[in-house]
């Protein structure tokens, strides 16, 4: 292996280490992430692969790019994949508390790897229900709930917002038990913390909160 095909294998084992360490993301998103690491190790490994067999400048510039097309769109869709996988384990936590949860799908859309558009279902947000009178008690099962919620907010891998309906007299407890959750939590974008956006609390409603991407944009129906 000549120079500049070692130089070129360092950068590509190096930047797909970068893309992929700790908790944190380049992109702001698990999709974006692994689509970005994809890439680089599709376009990467497909460059080298046919410069190693003696493959020309242009054709391996252009393998290079079906390469990235394919890594990028395989790495999405898993990224997907473990976004909504994570807020499921979520919403099992909180049956096995027997608190109300519901997650929401959403349609998203993208280019798979030989350009054409798919839709994929993915995680639009998740209702946690406020029992009221475990909610006036302040109970510590409830709390624990309302915690895990602002972990699962804090550690996403993409801009969120918190929306809470809760009744004036328990605000302040949801509010600073939602920021221990946030306390608690990894975040994995320490320059987005998540958003709390208060809704005016029905009387005779069932106090709740969602947690979910800030950007609601991007799903389709």
């Amino acid at each position: 292996m000549d120079m500049k095909l070692s130089l070129s294998l360092a950068a590509l084992l190096t930047l797909s280490a970068c893309a992929s360490n700790g908790n944190g993301t380049a992109t702001g998103s698990h999709a974006g992430d692994k689509a970005a690491v994809g890439a680089v190790i599709g376009g990467g490994g497909a460059y080298l692969g046919c410069k190693l067999l003696g493959g020309s400048n242009v054709a391996c510039r252009n393998l290079a790019v079906v390469g990235a097309a394919a890594g990028g769109y395989i790495g999405w869709k898993q990224g997907k994949e473990q976004d909504l996988a994570e807020a499921q384990a979520f919403a099992d936590k909180m049956r096995q508390s027997k608190v109300p949860v519901q997650t929401d799908t959403g349609t998203v859309r993208h280019q798979d790897d030989k350009g054409q558009p798919v839709a994929y279902t993915a995680w639009r947000g998740t209702n946690v229900g406020l029992p009221p009178k475990a909610l006036a008690a302040g109970d510590p099962d409830l709390q624990h709930s309302v915690e895990l919620a602002g972990q699962l907010a804090v550690s996403r891998h993409e801009s969120t917002t918190v929306i809470v309906s809760v009744p004036a007299k328990q605000r302040e407890n949801v509010l600073f038990w939602l920021n221990n959750g946030f306390q608690q939590g990894t975040a994995a974008n320490d320059t987005t913390p998540p958003k709390i956006q208060e809704v005016p609390y029905k009387k005779g409603s069932l106090p709740y909160l969602r947690v979910q991407p800030t950007d609601q944009q991007q799903f389709h129906a």
